[in-house]
C-alpha cells in the first residue's frame, strides 16, 4: 500500500548521511536503523507543494517547467530496497502499462546501494520516453523497518535540475517522532 506523504522540509542542508564504505573492503555485518521516523530534506529552490496533491512538489514555473518531486511511503514488511536492478526496471515498465496502457522502455542508468542516516536504501537513476517526451528520474528508496520511503525527482531529459535533485537527495535524514 502506498500513501502520499509530506516530508519535513528544512531551510538549509544538513549532511546527515554517513559515507558508504569502500566496496573493496571486506564486508562487515551491518546493523541498520529500522525505527519509524519522519523523513526530512531540503527541496531545491522554487519547488512548492502542489495544490490538492499530497506528496507532490512542482516548480513555481509549472507547467512551463514540468519537473516534479514526489514523496510516498510504501507500507508493509516487504523491503523494497532488496529488489534487484532488472526486477526494478521490469516493475516500473509494468507500472506504466498498468496505469496508462502504454509500453514504456525504461533504462536504469545507475543503481547503487546507499545508507541514509543509518537506514539502508537504493539510489536509482532511470531514463525513459513517455508520450513522446524523454524523462530522467532520480529515486531514493529508504527502508525504515516497516515502510519504505520513496523520493522521486523527475525532469524532462536535458533540463538542468539533476544537480539540485542530487543535493536534495543528499540532504535526506530522519527525525524521530515526538512522543
Amino acid at each position: 500500500v502506498e500513501s502520499a506523504a509530506e516530508p519535513v522540509v528544512e531551510a538549509e542542508a544538513v549532511d546527515k548521511n554517513p559515507t558508504k564504505p569502500d566496496t573493496n573492503e571486506v564486508a562487515e555485518e551491518v546493523t541498520y536503523i529500522t525505527e519509524p521516523a519522519e523523513l526530512v530534506c531540503v527541496l531545491p529552490d522554487g519547488f512548492k507543494a502542489a495544490p490538492n496533491e499530497d506528496g507532490l512538489y512542482v516548480h513555481s514555473s509549472y507547467p512551463q517547467d514540468t519537473s516534479t518531486i514526489s514523496y510516498v511511503i510504501s507500507d508493509g514488511t516487504r523491503d523494497l530496497t532488496e529488489i534487484d536492478m532488472k526486477d526494478y526496471e521490469s516493475d516500473i515498465e509494468a507500472s506504466f502499462y498498468d496505469t496508462y496502457g502504454d509500453e514504456v522502455d525504461v533504462t536504469v542508468t545507475s543503481y547503487e546501494n546507499v545508507v541514509v542516516d543509518g537506514r539502508k536504501g537504493l539510489k536509482i537513476k532511470i531514463s525513459y520516453e513517455f508520450k513522446g517526451i524523454g524523462y530522467e528520474q532520480l529515486i531514493y528508496m529508504i527502508y525504515n523497518g516497516t515502510e519504505t520511503h520513496i523520493m522521486n525527482y523527475t525532469q524532462e531529459a536535458g533540463k538542468n535540475w539533476m544537480e539540485k535533485f542530487e543535493e536534495s537527495g543528499n540532504s535526506i535524514w530522519f527525525k524521530a517522532f515526538e512522543e
